[in-house]
């Protein structure tokens, strides 16, 4: 994966190894996920950094939040 850009984030810990260590990427032009540094977990792609994080904590914005 060649992402853009590395954001650290407080989108809550890992869903599998528990650990803080999450970034949002910017995987393409407006294709954002966040991704675990730990364990290699990539959580959902969204438009935005902010629907990525959502998705991520599995905040309700309307899709689902699954990872």
């Amino acid at each position: 994966m060649s992402a853009i850009e590395h954001h650290p984030v407080s989108g809550g810990p890992c869903p599998f190894c528990r650990t803080l260590d999450v970034r949002s990427i910017e995987i393409d032009s407006a294709v954002w996920a966040v991704y675990c540094r730990q364990c290699g977990a990539i959580g959902p792609n969204a438009a935005s950094e902010q629907a990525a994080l959502q998705k991520w904590s599995g905040q309700p914005d309307g899709t689902s939040a699954g990872i």
